[in-house]
């Protein structure tokens, strides 16, 4: 082992230095980027200015042109009015020529500095051109991303100390983590959005190169198969909408806001993962909803969730498109995929499960909140047993929301009977529950409810405090997923709520003592909305008179 380490050493500090030589060459070509972007727009300025010049040098040798031939008439000699429109006309031709003489001095300064950033490139390339000069110049050298990595807050931290080490970086620092340890940023939270998606989107990369390789030679071990599907499936999910505008002609940027595509490791010895998609800037957005999804979900089916965080995207836009919004795709916790099966019912057994994944969910509202302001307007979103681990969440942890939805819930844990429970104001909870979507019946209503198999009480009930919304799905709909679904009632009143707008009401569930829960949404038409703003809706049924 001696011996190997000794012959191994020199190979390690050549890679070192290699590393650090061509980072210095990226750094090099972001500053000449940068430059470059100033000298062209300078650029603009000074061919403006060029061209107003040059029309003002015509214009004065036009006047003069005719101002002599007027002086060189017998007639006009001695008029003191043409004497006058001289001195004039030469003082107006002075302040030409001494604005052409600072036009050039300028044009020829910005060829100077063209000239300057061009030696600057080649002088960074051709000083690493040979192993030799790579080790002399970076062999002894400290690596920037090293120092950064040794004072990065613990596990745990807080958000806010996150941010402040990331923001307490020199540029340099943050560019060599970027580069050397992506992995160990882009899941941060605390760290802006921008920062994790290229982080995010450069360890993607790698695992895409080096996965396919492996699976080119056959040499894909275990897990290493899922591993490569959910890297692919994330990169499939940040392509659906790369060029994607909404319906005001704005293009709407994605962000990889969390990617681990081997986070957990199944008992078969399959292997699921952590992916987010960010649909509009987190760090900026006026509000900004985080959409947890249900059973079997995996970091697999990335990419229907990130078309689902997009239709909300666009049905908050058409809600209030003086607001700008980010919809967070989140499968950022290992969601069941184990579940009871009672007469064709999936429910998921154990809220185990939900309360890993609501610890997880609170970070990551944290992280929202430490870089875009504790005033940012996060709304989180449960979808089926995505509303237990939210219910979770909001129980154990303080949030700092004003405001929760959850569709096709079949309760949000057990021992929560009312939004007092989940530190929400009364109507601040928000549920969405289609009239035949059996999950979202499961929930516990008075002493007939089936508690047992659901999660606890059923939020749309009349005694739980929360303000229930229309959420009907329309004929050939699934009853259950069809919550995201385009032109829906349910779509429609999630945009209104992440737009800060009243959803249409539906009437709470109602359980007399009695007899069995009453339902008023039971046998309700469906509405349907333009919620994608394309000029059409799918269907003809209305809840309404138009």
């Amino acid at each position: 082992p001696d011996a190997y380490r000794s012959d191994l050493a020199p190979y390690g500090s050549t890679a070192d230095a290699m590393s650090l030589a061509l980072r210095g060459v990226g750094r090099r070509v972001e500053d000449h980027a940068d430059a470059m972007r100033r000298l062209a727009a300078e650029l603009v300025d000074l061919t403006a200015a060029n061209r107003l010049l040059v029309d003002e040098v015509f214009g004065c040798t036009e006047d003069a042109r005719r101002w002599q031939a007027r002086a060189a008439t017998g007639s006009a000699a001695g008029d003191p009015g043409l004497v006058e429109e001289g001195r004039a006309l030469q003082l107006r031709c002075d302040d030409v020529a001494r604005r052409v003489r600072t036009l050039d001095t300028a044009q020829t300064a910005w060829w100077e500095r063209v000239g300057i950033e061009e030696t600057a490139m080649v002088d960074a390339f051709g000083g690493v051109v040979e192993v030799d000069q790579v080790e002399q110049r970076y062999d002894d050298a400290t690596d920037p991303a090293d120092v950064a990595l040794a004072t990065r807050p613990g596990r745990g931290a807080p958000s806010l100390v996150v941010l402040a080490w990331w923001r307490g970086l020199t540029r340099a620092q943050r560019q060599a983590v970027l580069v050397a340890a992506p992995g160990a940023v882009g899941n941060l939270d605390g760290v802006p959005a921008d920062a994790r998606d290229e982080a995010n989107r450069l360890r993607l990369a790698r695992d895409l190169a080096t996965l396919r390789h492996l699976d080119d030679v056959g040499q894909l071990a275990g897990g290493e198969r899922d591993t490569l599907d959910n890297a692919e499936a994330t990169e499939d999910a940040l392509d659906r909408h790369a060029t994607d505008v909404d319906a005001h002609g704005r293009h709407v940027p994605s962000y990889l806001w969390i990617y681990d595509p081997g986070a957990y490791v199944q008992d078969d010895g399959s292997v699921d993962g952590r992916v987010a998609i960010a649909v509009g800037d987190p760090d900026t957005a006026d509000a900004i909803a985080v959409n947890v999804p249900g059973i079997k979900t995996e970091a697999a089916d990335i990419g229907d969730d990130t078309d689902r965080a997009w239709e909300l995207h666009q049905s908050a836009t058409a809600a209030d498109p003086d607001r700008t919004y980010s919809s967070i795709a989140w499968l950022g916790y290992d969601a069941p995929r184990a579940a009871d099966d009672l007469h064709g019912i999936e429910v998921a057994a154990s809220s185990a499960a939900a309360d890993r994944g609501g610890d997880l969910l609170a970070r990551s509202i944290d992280g929202l909140h430490a870089v875009a302001g504790d005033d940012a307007d996060v709304v989180p979103i449960g979808h089926s047993y995505g509303s237990v681990a939210l219910g979770s969440a909001l129980t154990h942890h303080d949030l700092g929301v004003t405001r929760a939805v959850v569709v096709g819930s079949p309760g949000m844990g057990e021992g929560v009977h009312d939004v007092g429970d989940l530190h929400l104001g009364r109507g601040r909870l928000f549920v969405g529950q289609n009239q035949d979507d059996v999950v979202a019946g499961l929930g516990q209503n008075g002493s007939f409810g089936l508690g047992s198999i659901g999660h606890g009480q059923d939020p749309a009930d009349s005694g739980f405090g929360s303000t229930r919304f229309q959420a009907n799905a329309g004929e050939g709909h699934d009853d259950h997923s069809a919550y995201y679904d385009n032109d829906s009632e349910s779509l429609h009143n999630l945009g209104a709520i992440l737009a800060g707008r009243d959803p249409e009401p539906a009437g709470s569930v109602h359980d007399p003592w009695w007899r069995w829960a009453d339902d008023p949404e039971r046998d309700a038409p469906s509405d349907l909305y333009d919620t994608d703003q394309d000029g059409d809706t799918d269907g003809v049924p209305r809840r309404r008179a138009s």
